[in-house]
């Protein structure tokens, strides 16, 4: 994380329209008041669903569109008055928290606009245990607001310093014409390295090219766009060639598969891929993703006929 935040940052965002997310969130100034518990709440609410999703930056001192059109969008700088709420007073605030969030930063910025005007830049770590807030709660971040959590979502994110967490990440890669790779990555989001991985990856039926009938040797019709769907393992472990260790905040490239020539000529709306990864002594992790959502990259104007 960086200390480097000034005025000018701040604004940059704002000109940019930059959106509020998983790991940013926008809070006009009345979101702190000494007086006011349940804004204390709050705060201690947000900073902890923080914690216990991916980690990320709260601004405090940037207000968003009232219109619902531009939810979620910063309009303008919106200072606090440090007289009334010190960056002192916001920490004590966030120690409500248990347990205590290690390495969090509080930036006090200077807002030029107003005497004695700052804004707060809370930038808070992805932790390995879950945080309850002021109001003995558990939360999240998700869909842009913090929300409870489930029971196994505070044992998951309990376990991030015990075990392992592997994510999948997917890329369609144009080759050429009519040559296309879906490449998969496997992402160790968690803090423990990850020794065996196996991954079952469940994909529409007719998004690789047709497969002989294993007992009749013959291929299968193919019908297009149809709910049938493919299932295949991918492992990572000793008798595996090249086989090792995922370290944290590492990725490994798990696979290559060759997507039918017309891949580009179908509709893949509301087709997604399902995936489910068993690693080491971890809960089975699973996830999903839109075709139409996976990162494309066109290796064509390259001139590029290596086909891995």
């Amino acid at each position: 994380m960086t200390n480097e935040w000034t005025q000018a940052r701040i604004q940059q965002l704002i000109d940019d329209g930059t959106q509020e997310s998983l790991t940013l969130e926008y809070k006009a100034a009345d979101a702190l008041s000494k007086s006011d518990d349940k804004k204390k709440n709050e705060v201690t609410k947000d900073v902890a669903a923080m914690a216990n999703s991916a980690g990320g930056i709260i601004i405090y001192g940037v207000k968003e569109y009232d219109d619902s059109s531009k939810r979620h969008l910063p309009e303008k700088l919106d200072p606090i008055d440090m007289t009334k709420c010190s960056k002192e007073w916001l920490e004590q605030v966030i120690m409500n928290i248990q347990p205590r969030i290690s390495n969090l930063i509080i930036h006090p910025v200077t807002i030029d606009t107003m005497p004695n005007g700052v804004a707060y830049v809370v930038e808070i770590p992805q932790s390995t245990t879950a945080h309850q807030s002021r109001d003995h709660r558990y939360y999240k971040r998700f869909n842009f607001e913090s929300v409870p959590m489930e029971d196994y979502e505070i044992r998951d994110v309990m376990g991030r310093s015990q075990h392992p967490k592997i994510e999948l990440q997917f890329e369609i890669h144009a080759i050429h014409d009519g040559v296309f790779f879906l490449k998969t990555y496997a992402s160790n989001v968690g803090s423990v390295y990850a020794q065996y991985v196996v991954a079952k990856i469940d994909v529409p039926y007719d998004l690789f090219p047709p497969q002989p009938d294993r007992n009749t040797g013959k291929f299968k019709e193919r019908i297009f766009n149809l709910d049938e769907r493919y299932s295949y393992t991918e492992k990572n472990y000793g008798d595996v060639e090249g086989a090792a260790p995922i370290l944290p905040s590492t990725s490994l490239k798990f696979s290559d598969k060759r997507l039918i020539k017309l891949f580009e000529e179908f509709n893949w709306e509301n087709r997604e891929i399902i995936w489910v990864v068993l690693c080491d002594n971890a809960p089975p992790n699973k996830g999903r993703i839109a075709i139409t959502n996976i990162p494309f990259i066109d290796h064509r104007a390259e001139g590029d006929d290596d086909d891995e």
